[in-house]
């Protein structure tokens, strides 16, 4: 008898890996406002730019 108990859908399936798929919803991105679309992608770069300066300085120190 496999060691299944209830829990994601893998492991109900006794499923020992679970591969990443991907459903390509990205690949057909289409937008009418190029400016609005750059400036929203800058922004959520920069939004994660402090704690991966944080980062960077972490693994600096480590080396």
């Amino acid at each position: 008898m496999p060691l299944c108990r209830h829990g994601s859908l893998a492991t109900r399936l006794c499923h020992q890996r679970v591969y990443a798929t991907d459903n390509h919803t990205g690949d057909n991105i289409t937008y009418n406002d190029r400016d609005a679309f750059g400036r929203e992608v800058m922004a959520a770069r920069g939004a994660g730019k402090a704690a991966l300066d944080a980062r960077e300085v972490q693994l600096a120190e480590l080396q």
